[in-house]
């Protein structure tokens, strides 16, 4: 990561990265896509846990409630 600082970008040391002014952090982790290792790009809160993805956060509603439902409930 570079930081533009009084006109001039400075590399910042440490990942996560901290950005007080957005209330995030960013840094990189590996994932798993099909056969192939890759690296991402994630978020971060201030205690440096990184935020799921949206395919995370359903993987983990299913694992935890199953299928989501296809059609609403009626009276929706």
């Amino acid at each position: 990561m570079y930081r533009l600082e009084n006109g001039v970008y400075q590399l910042q040391i440490g990942e996560p990265y901290w950005m007080p002014e957005v209330g995030l952090g960013i840094g990189r982790s590996r994932y798993t896509s099909g056969a192939v290792e890759r690296e991402g790009l994630y978020w971060y809160n201030e205690q440096g846990k990184r935020y799921l993805t949206p395919e995370e956060q359903l993987t983990r509603y299913r694992q935890r409630f199953g299928d989501l439902p296809e059609e609403p409930p009626e009276g929706y």
